[in-house]
């Protein structure tokens, strides 16, 4: 990629997996009886989470990224780029304790990289092999046609010749534009990950690094997300989404008891 940075932590933690992950996040307004239609009827929702995090409504994140330099510094491995793209639902209570908050996630957008698909099977989730456009870039840009709409980016993710996932965002200048403050993405980012509740990883974001402060600081992005089945139960299309651009470094834990993760709120 030629848009993203080298891995800035790679040397702080040379026997672990980190990398780097530029894209978006974007938040897709949606019932709560959608979303526990979705959800494990053996996960509850942690609706008290959701509304001290963002008392308007439910929600779910997607995350459409490329990641970029993934290595383990201290032994020499590194992997490929590759992008991918998936639904996350945040706040959801695997252990049962009314408290500690999850991401649940089932199906992922990737283009190949056998390694990785085999690691998200090993989650209970499922890998669907897509191609993405542009190819091996976080985005495309998208020159500005007037100051009402300003310059913007989009990815497109098909599965042969029929688009499954098509993203269009327009970038704004102000970022109290946005309903969602940064917290919010720092909190969703990094609960813990679960599929099927066998184990769990733990994807730790770093929101203070210098691929996302000063000069390239999160960049608030609105804009419209088509879907198609069976991404959702139906196709949809959300209008006027709001998310940011950002390129984070994250640092993962493999394969965890989720016991062990208990606790985390944000």
């Amino acid at each position: 990629s030629v848009e993203s940075a080298p891995n800035p932590i790679a040397s702080l933690y040379p026997y672990s997996v980190t990398g780097t992950l530029n894209g978006t996040l974007t938040v897709l307004p949606i019932p709560l009886a959608l979303a526990r239609s979705i959800i494990p009827a053996k996960f509850a929702i942690l609706t008290k989470a959701i509304n001290a995090a963002l008392p308007f409504f439910p929600k779910k994140l997607l995350r459409t990224c490329l990641d970029h330099d993934i290595q383990v510094a201290g032994v020499g491995i590194r992997l490929p780029d590759f992008q991918l793209t998936k639904l996350m639902f945040p706040f959801v209570d695997v252990l049962g304790d009314g408290y500690s908050s999850f991401t649940w996630i089932n199906k992922t957008l990737i283009n190949g990289n056998e390694l990785i698909q085999n690691g998200i099977l090993g989650y209970g989730q499922t890998p669907i092999t897509a191609t993405f456009q542009p190819f091996l870039e976080a985005y495309e840009s998208i020159p500005a046609t007037s100051p009402s709409r300003p310059t913007g980016i989009s990815l497109v993710a098909s599965l042969g010749k029929e688009p499954w996932l098509d993203i269009k965002l327009n970038q704004h200048a102000q970022y109290s534009y946005s309903p969602y403050p940064l917290a919010f993405f720092k909190n969703v980012t990094n609960q813990p990950i679960v599929g099927n509740g066998s184990t769990c990883y733990q994807q730790v974001n770093f929101f203070n690094t210098t691929l996302s402060t000063n000069a390239y600081a999160p960049v608030p992005v609105c804009g419209s997300v088509d879907i198609k089945a069976p991404l959702l139960p139906t196709s949809q299309k959300f209008k006027n989404v709001f998310g940011i651009q950002v390129d984070v470094a994250f640092l993962e834990n493999n394969y965890l008891p989720c016991e062990q993760l208990k606790g985390y709120n944000g």
